[in-house]
């Protein structure tokens, strides 16, 4: 049996699979994009951002999420993010393991994280909020409109500008780290599919 007679030569490509051939929302962003670009932040944030050892740093952290997630009543909390394994990968990319509701409801708590540690004075620092900010603000969006069938044209709008937004620095902050030779953050492949996805 010729195993390569139905392939795809677009499934070939590096980034690409079936979900990014055949768009699907929760699988080019909560299980795709974010997935990378919320592992990468964990990465970058326990680091070079924060003090002390990796593990310390990420210990400090989940104790700042677990209270973030019981005071603000976050729908689905991850149950841990406590070992660096949850987002660390030998030789590849940094990628947040976890399920699509916890990816997804993780917005909010990790913008609160990275502004409580990040340092404003760095460019850099700023352009990771302001895409984790974008994120937070698109997911409001789809919340509020989720019984809809369209969005009204007003709010299209910003739907949008969050998108793009959140897409132009991701771009920005990944590609600092590509000109280092850093394996932080992944392709621009998925930000482009979820950028395409919206609008």
């Amino acid at each position: 049996m010729d195993t390569n007679l139905h392939k795809l030569s677009l499934l070939t490509l590096p980034e690409c699979s079936c979900w990014t051939e055949s768009y699907d929302w929760m699988h080019c962003k909560y299980l795709g994009f974010h997935q990378y670009s919320h592992g990468s932040t964990f990465a970058v944030l326990v680091n070079m951002v924060t003090p002390s050892s990796p593990e310390e740093n990420l210990k400090n952290a989940w104790t700042f999420l677990k209270s973030y997630f019981k005071n603000n009543k976050t729908p689905t909390p991850f149950r841990y993010i406590n070992k660096l394994s949850m987002f660390v990968r030998m030789n590849r990319f940094p990628k947040l393991r976890g399920k699509a509701s916890e990816v997804r409801h993780l917005g909010p708590a990790l913008r609160a994280l990275w502004h409580a540690y990040m340092k404003p004075a760095i460019a850099l620092h700023r352009k990771i909020l302001t895409m984790l900010k974008c994120n937070v603000g698109l997911e409001q969006m789809l919340t509020e409109f989720k019984e809809d069938f369209a969005f009204p044209a007003g709010p299209v709008k910003l739907l949008k500008k969050h998108v793009t937004i959140c897409c132009c620095c991701t771009h920005k902050w990944l590609s600092t780290f590509w000109k280092k030779g850093s394996s932080i953050m992944t392709s621009p492949a998925r930000v482009t599919f979820v950028s395409i996805l919206q609008c």
